[in-house]
């Protein structure tokens, strides 16, 4: 199975999210259909049932990530500059995929190692395939990117 992007048409930043849809398809293991949603909406509802800008649904094998792609989300964001936007986008797809990965093995939920390992694919995906993003491995080796993004939206960390 793969990952399935439901939105035909999805932003200027499209072509950045089919090609780490591809690596992921390519590269990991997934058992399920799983469809990825880019949604218009201010935020999505967790099983916590606090706001966020992605959130993966693992209802009766009926597998669904949605992540936020709205106008006041790159208002919120808009200061930190396009590598750094489809380093969040990006992000947020891993680290949903990662909560599928702790699914499909009866995993516990740590979002501390689940930001640890979203940034890893992150890494990795920018380190095999350079040519398919505007990322570089300079700007995803940095320590300091994720922590950036906990200051900028305290509700990540």
């Amino acid at each position: 199975m793969a990952i399935e992007i439901v939105n035909k048409r999805i932003s200027k930043r499209g072509r950045e999210i089919r090609n780490f849809v591809s690596y992921l398809n390519d590269n990991y293991y997934i058992d399920h259909r799983i469809f990825l949603e880019v949604v218009n909406y201010p935020c999505v509802f967790g099983d916590n049932h606090d706001p966020a800008f992605g959130t993966f649904y693992p209802y009766y094998n009926n597998f669904k990530i949605q992540i936020i792609n709205n106008l006041e989300f790159y208002k919120k964001y808009a200061k930190l500059g396009e590598k750094k936007r489809v380093y969040f986008v990006l992000h947020t797809i891993a680290h949903e995929i990662y909560h599928y990965f702790q699914y499909s093995t009866n995993g516990t939920t740590i979002e501390n190692w689940v930001e640890h390992q979203a940034h890893k694919i992150l890494r990795d995906y920018v380190k095999e395939y350079p040519k398919y993003t505007i990322l570089t491995s300079n700007y995803v080796s940095r320590d300091d990117i994720v922590e950036d993004l906990d200051v900028i939206d305290p509700e990540r960390a």
